[in-house]
C-alpha cells in the first residue's frame, strides 16, 4: 500500500475573478505571443479572449467586436449557448470561443487546448497561477513564477531580479521583494497576504494498480468563502460552517471534496 498526501497554497494564487479586464486582456496577448514563439506583441491580440469571455459570462445577446453569443455556439455540433454566468472551473474554457481547439476550423488552434484535448503550456501556467477559491490577497512568497513575471510585466531583468529575493535566506532581501510585489500588485487591484488562508489538499492511496484519490479545498476563515455549488448558481450566498462545525470549532471549513477526479478548480 503506498499512499501521499500534497498540501498547495492555493492563496498562492491569484483570485481570477478580480483581475481588471485590461490585465486580462494583457496576460492573453502574451499567452499567445508565446505560444507564436516570442519577441514584441501588440496586447490587442488578447482582446478577441477577453471579448468571447465577457460574451460567455454575461447575460445579454449584444456581441461584443471580437467576441462570440449564441448565434456562434447554435452553428457548432453539438450545439449550445452562454450561460450567462460568471466562469467556475478551468475545463469551461474548453467551450469557450479561441480557448478551446476549434473544430469548425483547424487553422483557429486553441490558446488553452491542442487539438488532442491536452493543455497547452500557457493552460497550464494559467491553472497553476489562478484559483476560483481565493478570494482575498495572494501569498508572494508561494505563487508561482508565472505570477511574479505577470506582475513585472515586459521588464525581465525585474522579474529574475523578485525571483532571486523571493529565494533569497535575507531578512532585508525578502522585505524588498514584498514590498517591490505589493506596488506591482496594486497597479492591478491586486492585495497581497502572507498568510494561508484556503489551502488544496490531494490524498492518493494506491495498492497494486488501484488507486484511490481525494481532493479537498479549505479555508481557515470562519466565515466568507463561496461554496462550489453557490459559485456554479451565480448566487452571492456565501458558504456557511454547518452547526455540527460550530460546535466542534474545527478550525477549517471544507469549500470542496471530491473523489477520484482530476479536481483542477
Amino acid at each position: 500500500l503506498k499512499w501521499n498526501v500534497q498540501l498547495i497554497d492555493e492563496t498562492g494564487k491569484v483570485p481570477f475573478q478580480k483581475v481588471k479586464d485590461k490585465n486580462l486582456e494583457a496576460l492573453f496577448a502574451a499567452m499567445v505571443n508565446e505560444e507564436e514563439g516570442g519577441g514584441l506583441f501588440d496586447e490587442d491580440d488578447g482582446r478577441p479572449f477577453l471579448d468571447s469571455l465577457r460574451d460567455w459570462e454575461d447575460e445579454d445577446d449584444e456581441e461584443r467586436d471580437e467576441g462570440a453569443e449564441d448565434d456562434f455556439y447554435e452553428d457548432l455540433e453539438p450545439e449550445y449557448f452562454t450561460p450567462g454566468r460568471r466562469v467556475s472551473s478551468f475545463d469551461e474554457f474548453g467551450m469557450i470561443r479561441g480557448f478551446g481547439f476549434s473544430i469548425n476550423d483547424e487553422r483557429e488552434p486553441g490558446l488553452f487546448f491542442n487539438e488532442d484535448g491536452t493543455d497547452t503550456t500557457s493552460f497550464t501556467k494559467f491553472k497553476e497561477s489562478f484559483s476560483f477559491y481565493n478570494e482575498g490577497g495572494i501569498n508572494p512568497y508561494t505563487c508561482s513564477e508565472f505570477v511574479i513575471r505577470t506582475l513585472a510585466g515586459s521588464d525581465d531583468a525585474l522579474a529574475e531580479e523578485l525571483l532571486e529575493q523571493r529565494s533569497a535566506e535575507s531578512l532585508r532581501d525578502r522585505e524588498d521583494f514584498y514590498s517591490k510585489v505589493q506596488g506591482l500588485a496594486s497597479e492591478m487591484g491586486i492585495q497581497l497576504t502572507e498568510s494561508i488562508s484556503v489551502l488544496r489538499a490531494i490524498v492518493t492511496v494506491e495498492r497494486g494498480k488501484s488507486m484511490f484519490q481525494i481532493h479537498a479545498v479549505f479555508s481557515t476563515q470562519k466565515s466568507g468563502g463561496t461554496s462550489q455549488n453557490n459559485r456554479q448558481r451565480n448566487s452571492p450566498k456565501k458558504a456557511k460552517r454547518s452547526e455540527r462545525n460550530d460546535k466542534l470549532e474545527y478550525p477549517l471549513r471544507v469549500l470542496v471534496l471530491r473523489e477520484n477526479e482530476n479536481l483542477i478548480d
